[in-house]
């Protein structure tokens, strides 16, 4: 009788351990797994912050051509394009797509995590899916 008793508490440990350890688990992944959608502000200002848009915007001021911006938003991510405007045509420098928690996806320039630029990318890169 008392290892009957003795087996059903264990039982009855192990069942409310793996419960507890499950719950936290999911916990863990609904939390990394949210992220709160970009505004269009968001977006154009983390597309500026990259040194090499800052250095691109500077250069076209010095030059008194004017830098504007198209931004497109689908399912939260957004579509950045960053263009020169001299009056008769827009001159794309870059095409940038921000996922919706703000993480560079595609550019014809490559980044790493931190947003520093590696490489420009090639044909076969680019178009992104």
């Amino acid at each position: 009788m008392k290892k009957t008793i003795i087996v059903i508490f264990l039982l009855l440990a192990v069942i409310g351990i793996a419960t507890v350890v499950s719950k936290r688990t999911q916990q863990k992944t609904v939390i990394q797994n949210t992220c709160v959608p970009l505004s269009q502000t968001q977006a154009l200002n983390k597309i500026n912050s990259f040194s090499e848009v800052k250095a691109y915007v500077s250069q076209m001021a010095q030059a008194k051509q004017k830098v504007v911006y198209r931004a497109i938003t689908q399912n939260g991510s957004w579509d950045v394009q960053v263009m020169e405007d001299d009056g008769s045509h827009f001159t794309t420098f870059n095409t940038y797509t921000l996922n919706k928690c703000g993480i560079l996806k595609c550019s014809f320039s490559l980044y790493d995590k931190q947003g520093k630029f590696v490489r420009s990318s090639t044909e076969k890169e680019y178009p992104c899916i």
